[in-house]
Parts: structure tokens; sequence; C-alpha cells
């Protein structure tokens, strides 16, 4: 903005101070000033670009090669290298026809031209802290949502995938850098741009496909970008579990959980995925001797029930096939802990189906016609742990 103050400062100078122009300025002189100038700015403009090149490298090799896409499609540099060229060009015509001043106000000319320079000069200094967004991998993945959520507004769910393959890519980056922070923050952005896809998807004005999907032969756009969706994310775990990095699991299973909450709401058939693939991150977890994860995705898995129970309509839906869907998470999250620890208590692995079974006996899903069927499940673990239980206590101590 400095470029700009004293441009137009300058300019009101010379609009109440006529006489200076008359006095000091020589028209002849300015011809070959203005077209130096336009030499000048072709040249910092050409040359500032070029400097950005090396870093922007660097930072594709750091964080993903989608980088350059985006820096490529980035309006803001196109706009700023439009007004370069107009005003560069502007500048040299003016310097080859100066005696175009003398039939026009000169101070007025000259002011113009003072403060589009003074903008010039502040636009170099722009785009130069501008090439900076493309270094710092979290304003670069705040840039990949942007543009995922205007694919979503413009229904192009293969570039929105494309999208998802940025984040995802530089959430691998951050896993193998020992950066979990970056990994959440990129698994934090698809959980979001999935929020902002299936409200819109939900939508009227949306149709199940787009240009894209048609060209492809995909008829259901949802649960296309939802299976891609997850095989990204299941790549990200695969990492995360290679690395022992126990943040980013605990974070992968809570993402999940919410992406479930996200796929009720559209479609209470379109939650069985998200919940399969949060039942093999935890069972992969624990198996791993990562015990902390497993308890926060039966934390999580409880958390899902409650809210698709208190948030959406059940009444005309069927809900059996995700709800036992959901309990065999729990059971196989609680086998699983039971295999790696004899000395687990019995009682703990019991509590999160009769905090299930206390659920289902609300107002809201008491008299549902599948939840006998759903009680009745909770019931055969239930009763299959007690009997563990059983034989557990019947053994006798080990001497030591």
């Amino acid at each position: 903005m400095i470029g700009s103050f004293f441009g137009i400062l300058f300019a009101i100078f010379l609009f109440y101070n006529p006489e200076l122009t008359k006095d000091y300025v020589n028209l002849n002189t300015l011809s070959p000033i203005f077209f130096a100038v336009a030499i000048f700015m072709m040249f910092i403009e050409s040359l500032n670009f070029a400097l950005a090149w090396t870093p922007l490298q660097k930072a594709c090799k750091q964080i993903t090669p989608h980088l350059l896409n985006l820096y490529k499609n980035d309006r803001i540099f196109k706009l700023v290298k439009g007004w370069f060229f107009l005003f560069t060009l502007a500048t040299l015509l003016l310097s080859f026809n100066i005696s175009t001043l003398h039939s026009l106000n000169e101070n007025v000319l000259i002011g113009i031209w003072i403060i589009l320079f003074g903008i010039s000069f502040d636009l170099l200094q722009y785009i130069s802290n501008r090439v900076l967004i493309y270094l710092n991998p979290f304003t670069v993945l705040d840039r990949f949502k942007e543009e995922g959520i205007k694919n979503i507004q413009d229904e192009h769910e293969i570039d929105l995938c494309n999208q998802y393959d940025a984040i995802a890519e530089t959430a691998v980056k951050g896993i193998k850098a020992t950066s979990p922070f970056l990994t959440n923050y990129a698994l934090d952005g698809m959980q979001s741009l999935t929020k902002i896809f299936l409200e819109s998807s939900k939508s009227m004005s949306h149709s199940d496909s787009d240009s894209q999907t048609k060209a492809l032969g995909i008829k259901d756009k949802v649960s296309y970008t939802l299976s891609y969706l997850f095989q990204r994310i299941d790549f990200v775990f695969q990492k995360a579990l290679d690395e022992k990095l126990e943040m980013v699991l605990s974070f992968l299973v809570t993402t999940m959980g919410k992406i479930t909450i996200y796929c009720a709401k559209y479609d209470m058939t379109l939650c069985v995925h998200p919940l399969i693939y949060l039942g093999k991150f935890a069972k992969k977890s624990v198996e791993n001797k990562f015990q902390d994860v497993g308890v926060r995705a039966t934390c999580t898995l409880l958390e899902v029930a409650k809210e698709i129970v208190s948030e959406i309509d059940l009444t005309y839906l069927e809900i059996q096939e995700p709800f036992l869907c959901l309990i065999g998470q729990l059971e196989s999250i609680a086998k699983e802990s039971f295999k790696q620890d004899k000395n687990s208590k019995i009682m703990i692995l019991i509590q999160p189906f009769l905090d299930l079974k206390e659920l289902f006996k609300s107002e809201k899903s008491a008299n549902h016609q599948d939840i006998a069927v759903i009680k009745q499940d909770l019931d055969r673990i239930i009763a299959e742990f007690q009997i563990y239980e059983t034989v557990m206590r019947s053994i006798p101590p080990i001497p030591a």
C-alpha cells in the first residue's frame, strides 16, 4: 500500500500545483523515462516469477506435486499478470506518443500514471508475499480445501477427487516427516470437504451425476466420491501404522466417526462403509499394541450411535444393517483387546454394549421395527463375554 499511498499523494500535489509541470517537466525527456520504466517493469515481473520457481520446486518435493497446478491456476497471479501487461503496454504507447500529452491535461495524465505505477509497485510486493503461501504446507492445505469447495459448488466431482488426492499426499508427506500435526490438519480438511459435499449433494439443486462423472459412466457420484475418499484415508492409515504414529491413528478413528455421522444424515445406508473402515483401523491398531486407539474407537462408535439416534428421525428408516455393523465393529475391537490382554476386565469390555441397550430404550428408538433384532445381537455378545468371564474365573492362577 506504500506505493499507492505515495502515488496518490504525489498526484494530488500535482493537481493543486499545475505550474510545476510547466516549469520543471520537459515532455521530451519523459519519453525515454516512460520507455525505461516499461522495460524495467517487464524485467522485474519476469524476474519475480523466475525466482519463485526454485522454492516452488522444493515445496513440491516436500508437500505434493499438485501444488504446481494450484499455483498455475491461481486467479490472483493471472490478474496481476494481466495488470502488468496492460500497464507496460500503456506506458510503452505513451513513450512513443508523448505528443499526446500536449493535447490533454498534462497534470491529470501524469498524476494518473504515477498512481498506476504506485499500484504496480505494491502488486509486485504482494505477489512476492503470495508465493510464500505455496511454501507453507498448512496454507497449501487451506488452498486445496478452497478449491475443493469450489469444485463442489460447480459439481465437478472428479476435480474434487483430485483435491482429495492432493490432501492425502500431503498427509503422507507429514507422516514421513514425522509431523503428525500436519497430517491431522490434512485429515481435518478431508473431513470438512466431505461434510460440505454431502450437505450440498442433499440439496435439490444438485443432480445425482454431473458432466464429469457421466463421461466416466458413473451413475452414483456420491458413492463413487466416498469410495475414493475412503481408499485415500486407508492409505494414510497404513503409512501412519507403519511409522507407529499413535496420534494420527487416534485422529483417523475420530475422523471416520464424524464422516459416519455425515453419511448417516445424508443416507443411512451409506454409513456402513465408514463404520467398517473405522473398525478396521481400530482392530489393526490394537493388534499393534496401540490399546488407547481401541478405547478411542469404542468411545467414538458409542458417540456415533448416540448422535444418529438423537439427531436423525429413524421412524421410517431401515437401521438394522448400519447398527448391526456398528455393533460388529465394537465386538471386533473388544475381542481383539481381550486377545492382546487376557487380564482385561470383562465388565469394561461389556459396558459399551450395555450402554447401547440403554440407548435403544429411549422414546425415539424403542418402538422401531428393527430394534428387536439389534437388541438380540447385543444380548448375544453380552452373553458371550459373560461366558468368557466365567471361564477365566474357573482357571486357577499360574504359580509363580
